[in-house]
């Protein structure tokens, strides 16, 4: 933010800043009530702190003249709590409660009758969309918005929980879940299908990270004090089907190591040892999770 950075302490809600490549600290515990900070949006010269309950308006050109802070209580109604918070495409800043979602006008929130009984537990402007989950776990998409009718994708389940939303370039929207992340995809050209979801099944990245960002190339996952950084070219390229080495068979009466003069030709065992028989081997891939495999006996080459 013109070149000074601002961190918010998510218990006393304390301001930092840092300029001219020196520590300059200023707390800002004046701010009462305001405690476990959620959410800090910058939108043109204004911060906005979400906590549990409040919503705080803060002039960011008033930080830097003194100790003293100016603030500003904006208006939620009866105090409920404050689920996704988020900026939209014209600068705008939206909410959603247990009550319904709202827009701020400059100097209220307004009611937004259009979303009807949708109300969110987490959402994001993406482009032309918002995209957000439903306190039942339901994925949404929301074209027309800010329409008096608004069109509503929902994402077929997933069996995962969804978490948090995130913005990797002009058509892919990353996920994060109780498991492993989703990869949402936007195919405006192609009918009848305007979007994906993929799992990203790489065992590399770590699972419910704390925090991530990202900029143009790569994207950055912080966990338990580490740094994982991953190509967004990883997320997008497609995942390659699993390559099999078996290592091993073995049979009612004996185990076959399988090495490699064995995979490029033929094992053969007498049509007795066909009972019982188990099949070790490698997966040299790192995504895809399960593998289902089958196989037949035969006992003259033409019957199975």
């Amino acid at each position: 933010v013109n070149k000074d950075y601002y961190f918010f302490n998510p218990v006393y809600a304390m301001i930092y800043n840092w300029a001219d490549n020196r520590a300059h600290f200023s707390n800002y515990n004046s701010i009462a009530n305001l405690y476990g900070v959620k959410e800090v949006h910058l939108i043109g010269d204004n911060f906005y702190i979400k906590a549990r309950s409040n919503i705080i308006k803060i002039d960011h050109d008033k930080l830097k003249a003194s100790d003293r802070i100016d603030y500003q209580y904006l208006n939620v109604d009866d105090l409920q709590r404050i689920f996704g918070m988020a900026e939209s495409p014209e600068h705008v800043l939206w909410y959603s409660t247990l009550t319904g979602v709202y827009k701020f006008t400059g100097t209220r929130f307004v009611d937004q009758p259009q979303f009807k009984d949708i109300r969110f537990k987490n959402f994001i402007f993406y482009d032309k969309y918002l995209i957000g989950y439903t306190h039942n776990n339901q994925l949404l998409i929301c074209s027309d918005f800010d329409k008096d009718h608004i069109v509503v994708d929902t994402v077929p389940y997933q069996n995962c929980i969804w978490d948090k939303l995130y913005k990797l370039d002009k058509d892919h929207v990353l996920v994060s879940t109780n498991n492993i992340y989703r990869l949402l995809t936007f195919n405006e050209n192609v009918p009848g299908k305007r979007f994906t979801v993929l799992p990203i099944e790489d065992p590399f990245i770590p699972k419910q990270a704390e925090n991530i960002c990202m900029d143009t190339s790569n994207c950055y996952f912080f966990k338990n004090g580490n740094l994982t950084i991953m190509s967004i070219n990883n997320f997008l390229n497609k995942a390659q089907p699993p390559k099999m080495f078996f290592t091993f068979l073995k049979t009612s009466k004996r185990s076959l190591p399988v090495n490699e003069e064995v995979r490029n030709s033929e094992l053969q065992i007498s049509y007795s040892e066909s009972k019982n028989i188990s099949l070790s081997f490698s997966r040299l891939v790192a995504n895809g999770q399960s593998i289902v495999q089958q196989y037949s006996v035969s006992k003259n080459n033409t019957d199975n």
